[in-house]
């Protein structure tokens, strides 16, 4: 006898209030209609969640993936018997304090209590490592780590999950357009893509809504991604791309600093060093063809500067 679908699917969506998680939540919601609501989102976050807690179907669950047993007591007592369908994954790879240990620490304890609870549908957020993690290349081969401390940590996880036998999708996106916006580092950004990268070269990239329209379509259709790795991409570009673009849409050259800077961080930073290696010599390897036959409504760099310019 077929298992029963329930009416209304409950996910937990980590990191409710950042880019990536924002956008999952978003995504699946606009499935629901007001008389038939198909998805509701339990959305983790360390904060008060305030500005989710008056959505149409969500609950704010507050908590720390640092101790994922507690979060799925709270899930347990809010859900009883109904259960948890579904689990989307991602870790925070940078900022104060965070570690490629606790990452990894993370990713692990999510899918095993995930396991535990039975989720019927796994969804982890990694990343495209291009030529490393190529369809012909087994994810449990030495050669699947690329050298990247913040890439490498998304095998170990990756290969946990597997081992658990939980039923996944690996969504693996390259960089995120809004870095390009983000004032606080996109100067920095756009000189080490015009001085680290050669000029032929180009770099692919996804606006974080996208990644959360690929999920949701991903949630929709179990049966189809289930056990699938997605490398997902929107665009693919080089700097004077990049640069033509800025100045056709927002009328300025796109963000630099002084030319220096890159050379100058490279030769501090290992992590960047070996990043701007891969982005040089090897590069990402997502299909932005299939990209767009999954989620029809992923944007160009330039479609996601028009729609900014248009919000200002």
């Amino acid at each position: 006898m077929p298992e029963t679908v329930p009416s209304v699917r409950y996910v937990l969506v980590t990191g409710a209030t950042g880019k990536q998680g924002r956008a999952v939540l978003d995504a699946l919601l606009a499935y629901n209609t007001p008389d038939a609501p198909k998805w509701h989102v339990l959305a983790l976050t360390r904060g008060t969640g305030t500005a989710l807690k008056s959505l149409p179907n969500v609950t704010v669950v507050q908590g720390d993936l640092d101790n994922c047993g507690e979060v799925f007591k709270k899930i347990k007592s809010l859900l009883g018997e109904t259960g948890l369908y579904g689990v989307y994954s991602v870790q925070v790879a940078f900022g104060r304090g965070v570690t490629a240990e606790q990452e990894i620490r993370q990713g692990k304890a999510l899918a095993d209590e995930s396991a535990k609870a039975g989720v019927k549908h796994f969804v982890y957020s990694s990343v495209d490592r291009g030529k490393f993690s190529a369809p012909e290349m087994s994810l449990e081969s030495p050669d699947a780590f690329c050298g990247i401390p913040h890439w490498d940590t998304k095998v170990h996880i990756e290969r946990h999950i597997r081992s658990l036998h939980l039923p996944y999708t690996f969504v693996r996106p390259p960089i995120f357009y809004e870095g390009w916006l983000d004032t606080s580092i996109n100067k920095i950004m756009g000189t080490m893509a015009k001085t680290r990268v050669r000029p032929h070269v180009k770099t692919q990239y996804i606006a974080a809504e996208d990644i959360g329209g690929v999920v949701g379509v991903v949630f929709e259709n179990p049966q189809t991604y289930i056990g699938q790795p997605l490398a997902i991409a929107g665009d693919e570009l080089t700097f004077s791309d990049i640069d033509a673009i800025w100045r056709e849409v927002l009328h300025k050259p796109a963000p630099t600093t002084l030319g220096i800077v890159g050379p100058t961080i490279t030769t501090l930073s290992s992590t960047a060093r070996a990043t701007y290696k891969f982005f040089d010599k090897d590069g990402y390897k997502c299909d932005i063809a299939k990209t767009k036959e999954i989620w029809p409504a992923t944007k160009t760099f330039k479609e996601y500067l028009e729609a900014y310019g248009k919000a200002k």
